[in-house]
């Protein structure tokens, strides 16, 4: 097939007659290698027999031209253009294990050989220009399917499949095995010096992908390790009073049992439960008491515990119960005075205590707001690197 430079029309060239196909598009497409120009591949002269521009989308600001380069004994290759970036390609018989259509960037594609490749892009572009010798008949309007995928070991090799047929229906695939080659490369196999330099670096997409997976798998690492430390925190300690208080006592204020704190220094987790709270509110006050009088601290706790049914749906707010950490300088005996007022529903005020409580003291506890903000840090962390990488996924090479 030849183009018209002056009109644009198309000629196809037959072996026994010539035929008009008609006016093509008025877009005068830049293509910086000529049908029948000569480009040298490993001590090999091949020609430019066929060229053609690709487009997504309909945009032609945006076009990948491709050019055909034959040998008569060595068979044809596909030279590649986007951007400025060349790629070069040979046909291969070597079979995917998986649908190459499917893949999303940076997931995983098998073939036949063994190799692993991560998926780059894969899409619908159309003819927007075609000229030469090409395999079949190609007209300007056909559209191409295509599927790039790049080498997972960091080799730089890359595996193309392509479905091309007129019109919307497909036909068979043909797959291709090639590589990036540099715009000096290019210059040198074509002897022309004018090629312009890449618009932009070529990102490696097996790269980045490994270095998201790399990334996820440290934030899990992360969260797994915090969680642990959480866990061995919360349970650090062990339990030197558990007592249980009737809401009688609760009305005035009532001594605990004494209990032992061998170490000074030592943390107290004080923690105050009351399992029959239902719909309702208590307040506690609470004192640490050294050897008989001896206030050491002061402090107050809320416990609130509301459930219901709402448009057939349950739902609960609160806790039955709370928890306090409270340092104490020295070792010796101590006790806890508590006092606590407890209301129904929706009452404001209380007077008197209506629930039980259960008080329970463990002595060499650890304060956890540090390993459960770590630990939800490294959630966070882990829930951006996953959604930067979704995100990456369902860009093109444009994005």
């Amino acid at each position: 097939m030849v183009i018209c430079e002056y009109c644009g029309t198309r000629l196809e060239l037959g072996r026994d007659e010539q035929k008009v196909l008609g006016k093509g598009e008025q877009q005068r497409w830049q293509m910086p290698i000529a049908i029948g120009d000569s480009f040298k591949h490993r001590g090999t002269r091949y020609e430019v027999i066929a060229r053609m521009v690709l487009i997504e989308d309909n945009d032609p600001t945006d076009p990948t031209r491709e050019y055909l380069l034959f040998h008569p004994r060595r068979g044809s290759m596909w030279l590649a253009e986007y951007q400025g970036s060349y790629d070069l390609a040979s046909a291969t018989h070597v079979m995917p294990q998986d649908e190459p259509f499917a893949k999303a960037r940076g997931e995983t594609l098998s073939t036949h050989d063994g190799r692993k490749w991560v998926a780059v892009e894969n899409g619908l572009a159309k003819i927007a220009y075609v000229d030469g010798a090409l395999p079949w008949i190609a007209e300007v309007g056909d559209e191409v399917r295509f599927a790039e995928c790049e080498a997972a070991d960091g080799s730089g090799d890359l595996y193309e499949v392509e479905v091309s047929a007129g019109g919307t229906s497909f036909a068979e695939r043909e797959y291709g095995l090639g590589r990036r080659i540099p715009v000096s490369a290019v210059r040198r196999a074509l002897g022309k010096t004018d090629l312009p330099e890449p618009a932009a670096p070529v990102e490696s997409v097996a790269a980045t992908s490994s270095k998201f997976r790399w990334m996820i798998a440290a934030a899990v690492v992360a969260l797994l390790v915090n969680g642990l430390l959480l866990l061995v925190a919360m349970a650090k300690g062990s339990t030197v009073l558990e007592q249980r208080f009737d809401s009688s006592e609760l009305d005035g204020e009532v001594l605990s049992k004494p209990f032992e704190v061998a170490k000074p220094g030592t943390v107290l987790k004080v923690v105050l439960a009351s399992s029959r709270l239902d719909n309702a509110w208590m307040a506690v006050d609470l004192a640490v008491v050294e050897g008989e009088d001896t206030v050491v601290h002061v402090t107050d706790s809320d416990i609130a515990y509301y459930h219901g049914v709402e448009g057939g749906e349950s739902w609960s707010e609160g806790s039955r119960k709370t928890a306090q950490y409270i340092k104490v300088a020295d070792s010796g005996t101590y006790r806890l005075l508590v006092h606590a007022v407890s209301a129904r529903g929706n009452e404001s005020t209380a007077t008197r205590c209506e629930h039980p409580l259960g008080v329970r003291v463990i002595a060499g506890a650890v304060r956890p707001h540090f390993f459960i903000a770590s630990t939800v840090l490294a959630g966070l962390c882990l829930l951006l690197v996953a959604s930067r990488y979704n995100k990456w996924k369902q860009q093109d090479d444009e994005d």
